[in-house]
């Protein structure tokens, strides 16, 4: 196997079987595989798009990632293959390759990706992504796509603060317990500084740099290495402290720097 053929890399919700089945199909075409992660919460598509978002960027120029979390699977749902960055998505059209596609790139480009009838219409992860990402990272990307198109979006513009408060959704939680927010760590450091306080739904919590700046089972929030505000708590799990879940709304208030 050459070490230079471009990777492809996994990103699913299976955490099973299934995962070897697209292993197998991508290794056929003698390309190498990358596990990203298989553990996203089933369906739970905001979840897979920010893992995406946070590992692409590290990888070589070349990659072809193919993620599959899936809740139209057996639709009309189209798949789609996406240039972005000298890099490739290839997924459903449910918004999960949106986030990533516009962080590598300004200006990504979108094409339907046609398949015929697939052998089963429940695991077109086997049948009809891993398959076209293999054929990308082997032949180029003109050998899957087709039209280019307009992807279905996943999330309106991201919150920000209005009169000192902004709407935030938990998009992710960590084994750690860490509550992610779609909440910019930029908004909140607009507004205060680290060693203040932040209120997140009600609760007034210390915003620091770091987990170990309070005591140990503590909750606070601060701005995680993705770059979103986040919820936690040192040595233990912030989204227990607050009572939280992915898909939650939270409502953050922050006092300006100028009172």
């Amino acid at each position: 196997m050459s070490q230079s053929q471009p990777p492809v890399t996994l990103l699913t919700d299976f955490d099973d079987f299934y995962v070897a089945a697209m292993r197998g199909v991508v290794a056929s075409h003698g390309v190498p595989v990358v596990d990203v992660f298989h553990r996203v919460p089933p369906q739970d598509v905001r979840a897979a798009a920010f893992v995406l978002r946070n590992v692409a960027p590290y990888f070589p120029g070349g990659t072809v990632h193919c993620v599959v979390v899936d809740p139209g699977v057996g639709t009309e749902r189209r798949s789609l293959v996406v240039e972005a960055g000298g890099q490739y998505l290839v997924g459903p059209d449910n918004g999960v390759l949106v986030p990533a596609a516009h962080h590598l790139d300004d200006d990504p480009t979108f094409y339907d990706a046609p398949y015929d009838d697939p052998e089963s219409h429940t695991f077109h992860g086997r049948d009809v992504f891993a398959p076209q990402a293999a054929r990308v990272a082997a032949e180029g990307v003109d050998a899957v796509a087709g039209d280019r198109v307009e992807p279905e979006a996943l999330e309106d513009e991201p919150p920000a603060f209005d009169e000192g408060e902004a709407h935030a959704t938990v998009v992710y939680l960590d084994r750690f317990g860490n509550a992610v927010t779609d909440l910019g760590g930029d908004e909140v450091l607009a507004r205060i500084d680290y060693g203040e306080e932040v209120v997140v739904d009600g609760r007034p919590l210390p915003f620091e740099r770091t987990y170990a700046a309070v005591e140990r089972g503590e909750p606070l929030a601060l701005v995680g290495s993705h770059g979103n505000f986040e919820i936690a708590a040192r040595e233990e799990s912030g989204a227990d402290a607050l009572g939280l879940s992915s898909g939650d709304d939270v409502t953050v208030r922050a006092e300006t720097k100028d009172g």
